[in-house]
C-alpha cells in the first residue's frame, strides 16, 4: 500500500493531531518506506511515479507503480484518513433488486476532515494530481477542479459477467446478504466478485475484523483505496469515470470519541 506525502519530509497521516491518524501499532516512519510506498507530493514527481497499463483483451485498464524490488509493477493502493460523513457499505449497496439497475449500484463512503485542513488538503491534492495524470495517459477530458471538502469513496457492487469467461467467480455474497436470493438470479449476468472489509481498533491498539455494518456517521477511519477507471454508454456516447474504490475500512476512532475528543471536533 501507498501512503500520501504531503511533502518531502512527513507524511498527510502524520498531521492529523496526536497521532490519530495512524494506527496505534503502526510505528513506520516516511524514511523507513520505499519509494513505491509514497504517493508523490507534486504533480512532476507524480508523472516519474505511476502509470497505466491496459492488458490485451482487458476493459479495464490497470493504475501501477513501479516497485524496485520486483521486475513486475504492482497495483496503486492508497491509504487515506477522514472522519465519515456518509456511508453506505450495505453489502449490495444502493442496488434496487432488478437487473437493469445493477450496473449502477455502488457501496459508498465519504469522508471530511473537519478542522484538519492540512490532513485532508495533502490527500485531497493528491487525489486530484491521480485524477488529472490519468486522464493525460489514457486521453481523457481533464477532470478539472472538484469543488467540496470532501472525499468521496466509491466501489461498482456487480462485475459484469463476461459472455467468453472460461469459468466465473463464485459470488461473494452470503444466504444472509441475499436472503430472498435477488443477486443469484441475476448471477450469470451480473455478480457480486468481491466484498469490503472492515476492522476496529480498540483500546489496546489491536485491530480486529468487524461486519462493515460498524462503520457509522462520524467515526473516525483509515481506508485502503484502489482506483478503477471506468467506461460507460450512455444515449450513444461513452463516458468515463475515475473512482476510488474502497477496499478495506478500519474504524480507528469510534463517533461518540471524535465528538467529545479534544483532538478533533466536527
Amino acid at each position: 500500500m501507498s501512503f500520501i506525502a504531503a511533502d518531502a519530509v512527513q507524511l498527510a497521516r502524520d498531521l492529523w493531531p496526536s497521532g490519530l491518524g495512524r494506527p496505534a501499532q503502526d510505528k513506520t516512519e516516511l524514511k523507513d518506506l520505499p519509494t513505491w510506498k509514497v504517493v508523490p507530493a507534486s504533480y512532476e514527481a507524480l508523472c516519474q511515479w505511476l502509470y497505466v497499463d491496459r492488458e490485451d483483451g482487458e476493459a479495464v485498464p490497470r493504475v501501477l507503480v513501479h516497485r524496485e524490488d520486483e521486475a513486475e509493477a504492482t497495483e496503486m493502493i492508497l491509504r487515506i484518513q477522514g472522519i465519515v460523513a456518509d456511508v453506505n457499505l450495505n453489502p449490495l449497496g444502493n442496488w434496487k433488486g432488478d437487473a437493469a439497475h445493477a450496473p449502477k449500484a455502488v457501496q459508498a463512503l465519504t469522508i471530511v476532515g473537519g478542522p484538519c485542513k492540512d490532513a485532508f488538503g495533502a490527500q485531497r491534492r493528491a487525489i486530484c494530481n491521480i485524477r488529472e495524470l490519468i486522464c493525460q495517459l489514457l486521453c481523457l477530458p481533464s477532470p478539472g477542479s472538484k469543488g467540496g471538502n470532501d472525499i468521496l469513496l466509491k466501489r461498482r457492487v456487480f462485475t459484469k459477467v463476461r459472455a467468453l469467461s472460461e469459468s466465473q467467480t463464485p459470488s461473494a455474497l452470503t444466504s444472509q446478504e441475499d436472503p430472498v436470493g435477488r443477486a443469484a438470479k441475476i448471477a450469470h449476468m451480473w455478480n457480486v466478485e468481491h466484498r469490503i472489509t472492515a476492522g476496529i481498533q480498540h483500546e489496546n491498539g489491536t485491530i480486529t475484523r468487524a461486519n462493515p455494518l460498524v462503520i457509522r456517521k462520524g467515526d473516525f477511519v483509515d481506508v485502503a483505496v484502489s482506483i478503477q477507471v471506468i467506461t460507460m454508454r450512455a444515449r450513444r456516447v461513452r463516458k468515463s469515470e475515475i473512482l476510488l474504490c474502497p477496499l478495506e475500512v478500519v474504524r480507528l476512532m469510534p463517533a461518540l470519541n471524535v465528538t467529545v475528543s479534544p483532538m478533533i471536533r466536527t
